[in-house]
C-alpha cells in the first residue's frame, strides 16, 4: 500500500502519503507486539514501500514522458539512489506512528484492566 501511495504521488499531495505511512504504523503498533518488534516492523515497512514507490513512479513518469529506454534507465538509477534517502525518513515516520499505536495499546489495556 505504501508503495502505490508513493507510486501516485504525482497526483496525491505529498501530506498524504506521510499521513498514510503514520497511519499504517499506528495500525502496525496496535498488533499485539513488543514496542521493539514494531519499531522494527514499521521502519521496513516505511522504507521498502517508499523506496519500492519511488522507483516506481520514476520509471512511470519517465516512460509517460516518452524518454528513450537509455534515459528511462538512467532516470530509475536516480531513483533507486534517492528512495533508500527518502526512505529513511519515511521508515521513521512509520516507525513512530508504531510506536504510538504501541504504547496506545499498552495504555489501554493497563487503563482497562484495572
Amino acid at each position: 500500500m505504501v508503495a502505490a501511495l508513493v507510486a501516485l504521488q504525482g497526483v496525491i499531495p505529498p501530506i498524504l502519503v506521510f499521513l498514510a505511512l503514520l497511519g499504517g504504523g499506528f495500525v502496525v503498533g496496535l498488533c499485539e507486539a513488543a514496542l521493539r518488534d514494531t519499531l522494527i516492523a514499521g521502519f521496513v515497512s516505511g522504507f521498502a514501500g517508499y523506496f519500492g514507490g519511488t522507483v516506481a513512479f520514476v520509471a512511470m513518469a519517465s516512460v509517460q514522458a516518452g524518454f528513450s529506454a537509455g534515459r528511462v534507465a538512467s532516470e530509475i538509477g536516480v531513483g533507486v539512489f534517492v528512495g533508500p534517502v527518502f526512505g529513511i525518513f519515511a521508515g521513521a515516520w512509520t516507525a513512530g506512528g508504531s510506536a504510538i499505536g504501541n504504547l496506545l495499546r499498552r495504555r489501554l489495556r493497563v487503563g482497562g484492566a484495572s
